[in-house]
């Protein structure tokens, strides 16, 4: 095979048609040893998923030069990734397609380029609107009755945040902040907002709940405890859990 090398990028010329690829292709490694090893097949094979995610995808993902692009933007490799993870289980567009676009609602790019290094840790799980999963640990409360920031009852019984006591968090609770009151630097660590994080992070804790998160909502993540954590303006409870059934 003729090729050429143009900083971390391949233009590679196979049976004359040229394909290019660089470092963010779900299938760089295997690409890089076709052309060392000049087996053409398999690396028509290997570089020809990106029209496989184009075509599942219908179209939603576009598949350029030999990279990925969503709305005229470069898919980043974790995302790459995860969509070949859906193809595999069988998964359809819809949820992860829902995803980019209300991640690409979010306001700040280094909030979003700050999910990415969440998703490394494949906590991800995606629902049918594109919002995702994520686990918060709660405690229980014991004291007198009284309302809290969002107005509802709480009794002793009832579940709240652990830092405050101030939210609500049983089953079906919806809590809120303004965006501008969740501190957006990732270089510290406790500081304001709501926190969830991937199960490895709330583990070992009494009571766990799991919370649904609009991407757009995503203030930052943190980068103690590996980037396992997320400060967040906005999430619902959908459910308490229980260890048997359920996996990171």
């Amino acid at each position: 095979m003729n090729y050429i090398k143009n900083g971390p990028n391949f233009t590679v010329v196979v049976n004359d048609r040229v394909y290019t690829f660089g470092m963010d292709h779900p299938n760089h490694a295997v690409l890089v040893e076709c052309i060392k090893a000049d087996n053409q097949d398999l690396f028509v094979d290997s570089i020809s998923i990106g029209q496989k995610v184009q075509k599942w995808s219908k179209g939603g993902f576009e598949f350029r030069g030999g990279i990925l692009f969503y709305q005229d933007r470069e898919l980043n490799p974790i995302i790459s990734e995860l969509v070949q993870d859906m193809i595999e289980e069988g998964f359809d567009e819809t949820p992860i397609l829902n995803f980019m676009a209300n991640l690409y609602e979010n306001p700040s790019n280094h909030a979003v380029e700050g999910l990415y290094d969440w998703l490394k840790h494949k906590s991800l799980a995606i629902t049918s609107d594109g919002h995702f999963l994520a686990y918060k640990y709660v405690s229980e409360y014991a004291g007198d009755d009284f309302v809290d920031k969002m107005g509802r009852p709480v009794k002793s019984g009832d579940y709240v945040d652990s830092h405050s006591e101030t939210y609500r968090n049983n089953v079906g609770d919806f809590n809120e902040m303004p965006r501008n009151a969740v501190n957006d630097n990732r270089s510290l660590a406790c500081e304001s907002g709501f926190h969830v994080g991937t199960l490895s992070y709330v583990k070992g804790s009494k009571h766990i709940v799991i919370c649904k998160i609009n991407p757009k909502d995503v203030v930052s993540i943190p980068m103690d405890s590996n980037c396992q954590k997320i400060r967040c303006c906005e999430y619902t409870v959908v459910s308490e859990y229980r260890e048997l059934g359920l996996v990171e």
